[in-house]
């Protein structure tokens, strides 16, 4: 039973599945029916078309329809078209992919004329459901073919709106005609490249460069028929604007009433429109008016009435010229000029008003500011150069030598800037009413023009044999060791003296009657250098008094160093020339290629001469133990900057502050032998004094090196090695007195005279804190300190003027200046008061001339 009711319940289970699934079944099939039924009711859209109309075919004319894709292709049947005017070529074809349907036709002629409209036309009716029997419509469509085979018409082709010029490479262009779709413009007389197919109206770019463009045209219509290549327009491309050239510029600076004036000239226009307006100024412009003048290419700018100081820069604005192009001529930067209405400023800042010269017969140095950069300066006194205004300073050194018989002199200074303004200032000097002159052994006073002498009488300090000549109009005494020349205002020069060592000037006396500039001397030969260059030459011709031997040389000399008997004269263009003893310097053919030329600077000393040349080179000759053969370190140099030396050698100072010393004569033992500590680069070297034998380096950090012969100095105390306020050395035969900034004095050295001071002791006046030295003099064995009292003492051997005790109420005050022979000194008081000391034979007792050397 239990069986029974299971197998009925597993029947009931399945009589409900088979139930609900036959409805999803017919609920499935009425909605598909549903479907059809609304298709078939409906009428659907068929894209009936072609892809060329109009089209200039004629035959093989496309025709497509686009079918829906529940549309049975196959049901589309020939006999639904109707064709009008042609005819169809073959069967339809249908694509089932796509469901487009495709054919073509050809068109009908009648005796050769085309038909122009082709009309195809789709009837309706009805097309089978892919796939069923049912059917549904589509209604009738009509397409209309238009077919062109004749070029479209062109009846005109203009470039630029006619215009002659185009200043661009892109040319516009317009074309009128009939059916044009597209044009095609080139260069190309064939139009087959150099363009592009685009509207007919438009731009087409120049291929290259300027000068005549013809361009080419061809037209195509809608259905692709294109005209021949026979019309064509020309212009001329033309990118250069008008070019203006600058004839003529202002060529220097000017005041308010200068009229600056620019020539102009136009090529390349069609017009020029220059105007005043035109013209733009800018910097100093002030009170600037301009004008604009000339016709034509030509035209001349012209600005006036600037009344301020300074730069006025002046442009011409573009635009003033076009050519037929259109193009403009650009903006023109003219040259600047400079408007100066100050007058310039000049001023002396040094020497002081009423300062003194110590001397009127070396150049003064004078100095001042100024405000016109490179203008030369004008003195009312000779200068040693021409003087210009640099950086805003000038410096001159003024020759004062002519002013004979005055003791004050007014120096004028004119500055006078581009335009024509000066300005002048002036300034007041006092001169020593006596200059005084020595040789070893006799002093020679200029006061007023005129020669007064004292000292050994054979030897110079007699010229009562030539006192006519000398009483007057002299202006400096130059010597030898035993004799004196005089050079006069007129250029003549006077001798007296040893006959044999230049003291006679006979055999020369018309030579040196005129012209003479300057005289130089040996220990016994004189050589005058006269302004034209030339030299003349007396006294004994084996120690420099015949020059006959280089007289076609000596020329253009400007200069002249000497040593005990030998010259080097400097020549303008930097060659040396020597003569006088062979074995001292005399004879430089060794070395005469590098005496050629380059020469700054010679020094010399009792047996040889050494060179500076512009490069930092030195060139030495003369006597070998004197320093002829240069040292290793210096046969390549060219770092030297300057030469110092004493009796027996040299030292040259390099550019990186060091030394090199060489000579010094056997051993170098006189100075010749370069201290270790001085060699190092950066050492600090600022000068080099010298004694007989011995040298004195002074270093920047204010203390002093010694080396050389110990008796002349050559071993500093180590007061001076470690001082750091020494300014400045002096030195005597044998010793050497520093100053230091304070004005104190050390003095070391003066055992080489055979005497217990030579020098090397100072007195306490001098050496202590508060003395209050401002220089020191010396002669061969004695020093004399001035002090800023205008005292003096003195120390060293008192046969030698160490000793002023004599004259020490005189030297008390108001002294200025201080001379020497070898053996005595003279100094000057400011009222021109002479007062020696020392050797009488050697100068140091004047009173025989007491009353001409009186105030």
């Amino acid at each position: 039973m239990q069986t029974v009711d299971r197998l009925f319940n597993n029947v009931q289970v399945f009589r409900r599945v088979f139930l609900l699934c036959l409805f999803f079944i017919l609920q499935a099939c009425t909605e598909r029916d549903l479907q059809v039924q609304m298709l078939a009711s409906q009428t659907l859209d068929v894209g009936l078309s072609t892809p060329a109309n109009p089209t200039n075919k004629v035959t093989g004319i496309p025709v497509s329809l686009a079918l829906p894709k529940m549309a049975e292709a196959a049901s589309l049947k020939a006999e639904m078209f109707e064709i009008e005017n042609a005819t169809r070529d073959g069967d339809i074809a249908c694509d089932s992919d796509t469901n487009v349907c495709s054919f073509t036709v050809t068109a009908a002629s009648d005796n050769g004329v085309v038909a122009s409209n082709i009309r195809i036309k789709l009837k309706a009716g009805n097309l089978n459901w892919r796939g069923s029997k049912r059917t549904f419509s589509i209604e009738e469509q009509n397409l209309n073919i238009s077919i062109q085979i004749v070029p479209p018409t062109i009846t005109s082709f203009v470039l630029k709106n006619g215009d002659a010029y185009s200043n661009s490479l892109s040319i516009p262009y317009a074309v009128t005609g009939d059916r044009i779709a597209e044009v095609y413009v080139t260069e190309d007389a064939t139009c087959t490249s150099g363009g592009a197919w685009g509207p007919a109206t438009g731009s087409v770019a120049v291929l290259s460069g300027e000068g005549i463009k013809t361009f080419y045209l061809k037209a195509k219509d809608a259905a692709g028929n294109i005209t021949s290549c026979t019309l064509s327009d020309s212009i001329e491309v033309d990118l250069t604007p008008p070019v203006i050239t600058v004839l003529s510029s202002p060529s220097s600076p000017g005041t308010m009433t200068a009229t600056f004036s620019w020539g102009l000239e136009y090529s390349g226009f069609a017009s020029v429109s220059l105007s005043a307006s035109d013209i733009l100024l800018s910097g100093a412009t002030l009170g600037c008016t301009v004008a604009v003048n000339g016709t034509g290419a030509n035209r001349n700018i012209v600005v006036t009435n600037c009344s301020g100081d300074g730069a006025v820069s002046v442009t011409v604005k573009e635009n003033t010229a076009q050519d037929e192009a259109g193009n403009a001529a650009g903006s023109v930067v003219l040259s600047p000029v400079t408007v100066d209405n100050t007058a310039p400023a000049i001023a002396i800042t040094s020497p002081a008003e009423n300062f003194q010269f110590p001397t009127r017969t070396q150049w003064a140095p004078v100095s001042g500011t100024c405000s016109e950069n490179g203008r030369t300066i004008a003195f009312n006194w000779a200068t040693e150069n021409i003087v210009t205004c640099s950086s805003g300073v000038w410096s001159a050194l003024i020759d004062f030598s002519s002013a004979i018989s005055v003791n004050s002199v007014s120096l004028t200074a004119t500055l006078t800037d581009a335009v024509g303004h000066s300005s002048s200032v002036n300034r007041t000097f006092l001169l020593p009413a006596v200059e005084i002159f020595s040789n070893l052994y006799s002093f020679a006073a200029v006061k007023g023009g005129k020669v007064i002498t004292w000292g050994e009488a054979s030897w110079g300090g007699n010229s009562a044999a030539v006192s006519g000549e000398v009483s007057t109009n002299v202006v400096k005494v130059a010597s030898t060791s035993i004799a004196f020349a005089a050079v006069k205002a007129n250029g003549s020069v006077v001798t007296w003296g040893d006959s044999a060592a230049g003291g006679s000037s006979s055999a020369v006396v018309s030579q040196l009657s005129y012209g003479v500039k300057d005289v130089y001397g040996t220990g016994s030969a004189f050589a005058a250098v006269k302004v034209d260059g030339s030299v003349i030459t007396w006294g004994n011709s084996a120690l420099g008094g015949d020059s006959s031997s280089v007289s076609a040389a000596l020329v253009n000399v400007k200069s002249i160093v000497s040593n005990t008997g030998a010259f080097a004269a400097m020549k303008t263009d930097g060659a040396v020339v020597t003569w006088g003893s062979a074995s001292i310097g005399g004879n430089s053919s060794a070395v005469a290629s590098r005496l050629s030329s380059g020469v700054t600077s010679v020094k010399a000393n009792d047996g040889a001469f050494a060179a500076l040349k512009s490069d930092g080179s030195v060139v030495a000759w003369g006597n070998s133990t004197n320093g002829s053969t240069l040292p290793s370190e210096l046969v390549a140099s060219t770092n030297v900057v300057k030469l110092f030396n004493n009796n027996f050698a040299f030292v040259a100072l390099k550019a990186d502050s060091s030394i090199v010393a060489w000579g010094g004569g056997s051993g170098g033992a006189n100075g010749g032998i370069t201290p270790t500590q001085l060699t190092v680069p950066g050492v600090g070297v600022l000068d080099v004094v010298s004694s007989f034998s011995a040298f004195t380096a002074k270093m920047d950090n204010g203390s002093v090196v010694s080396w050389g012969n110990a008796d002349a100095g050559g071993v500093a105390p180590t007061e001076a090695t470690t001082a750091g306020n020494i300014v400045s050395v002096f030195a005597s035969q044998y010793a050497f007195a520093a100053l230091t900034h304070d004005g104190r004095v050390i003095a070391w050295g003066g055992t080489g005279c055979g005497n217990s001071n030579c020098g090397g002791l100072a007195p306490t006046s001098v050496t202590a804190v508060g003395s209050n030295v401002v220089k020191i003099f010396a002669n061969r064995n004695a020093f004399a300190a001035l002090k800023s009292d205008g005292s003096v003492v003195t120390w060293g051997h008192p046969s030698y003027g160490g000793d002023s005790s004599s004259a020490a109420a005189a030297l008390s005050s108001n002294v200025v200046k201080i001379y020497s022979t070898s053996k005595a000194f003279a100094a000057v008081n400011s009222d021109g008061t002479v007062v020696t000391w020392g050797d009488a034979g050697y100068g140091g007792d004047s009173s025989a001339v007491s009353a001409e050397l009186a105030p």
